[in-house]
């Protein structure tokens, strides 16, 4: 059975983000957006959300127009813990890397309403989990890409670049 997508939302600072990529490229994010659905002009510092489905027609479209399948993790890289507004702050008041993760987990849906995302401990270590919801189909992996990219590298923010996941 096929979850619908409407319904779920994204934080606009992940319109902001995917839109500066495009700048890096030396792609026009305008017409992507209006292709998408997605008002450009509305501002992601105010808690702005757009729908998943629109965002994840953004995201194959920037993937599309930078001719680059791995657009997402150079997203990624970007991120920015004020672009997640209270998730991302509260990110860096955590006393331990573990705390800011658990927070993660927690508040995810803050930043998108379809998030999936787990911790999990293993006799390997901790595992960050991040998948698409249950049931959609044709989820776009860039924006999958971009997440996991994005949560290392506020990983690498609290504990040093030398943070590097054994496994992705």
């Amino acid at each position: 059975m096929t979850t619908p997508i409407a319904g779920y939302s994204t934080l606009g600072s992940v319109a902001a983000l995917v839109a500066q990529t495009l700048r890096e490229y030396g792609c026009d994010s305008a017409p992507l957006f209006q292709a998408a659905g997605i008002k450009l002009e509305r501002n992601a510092d105010d808690g702005t959300r757009f729908p998943v489905e629109h965002m994840q027609k953004l995201w194959r479209l920037a993937v599309e127009a930078s001719g680059d399948p791995c657009f997402g993790f150079v997203a990624g890289k970007q991120l920015q813990p004020a672009a997640l507004h209270g998730l991302g702050f509260s990110w860096l008041a955590s006393d331990t890397l573990r705390d800011a993760l658990q927070r993660l987990v927690r508040f995810s849906r803050l930043i998108s309403t379809a998030a999936n995302i787990q911790l999990e401990d293993n006799t390997n270590g901790t595992e960050l989990l991040l998948m698409p919801p249950t049931g959609i189909k044709d989820f776009v992996h860039a924006s999958i890409d971009a997440g996991l990219t994005g949560f290392l590298h506020m990983c690498r923010i609290t504990a040093g670049n030398e943070m590097n996941p054994s496994r992705v």
